[in-house]
């Protein structure tokens, strides 16, 4: 339509291969409160940040392989900091 502009997606680093959700819903106080848990590989050698959707939402920690990770959100997308870059079918 005129006056539109193109919407292009952000690359994508790394394919979700996996996600684990559990949530517990507080009908009461109208919350939803989980855990989720993505198994992602890299497509490229050197993956160090992992960008993933989470529009309105409260990020209280995150880890990788079990230890506490770091990350930035900012209410729209988390952006999950890996300790060093990650190969095709390896780990963090």
């Amino acid at each position: 339509l005129p006056g539109d502009r193109p919407v292009w997606p952000r690359d994508r680093g790394a394919a979700l291969k996996h996600s684990r959700i559990a949530v517990v819903l507080d009908t009461a106080n109208k919350q939803v409160s989980g855990t989720v848990t993505h198994t992602a590989v890299p497509f490229n050698d050197g993956l160090t940040e992992l960008a993933l959707d989470a529009v309105d939402m409260q990020i209280k920690r995150i880890q990788i392989n079990g230890k506490r990770g770091r990350f930035e959100y900012d209410g729209e997308l988390l952006r999950v900091r890996l300790p060093r870059g990650v190969k095709p079918g390896g780990r963090s």
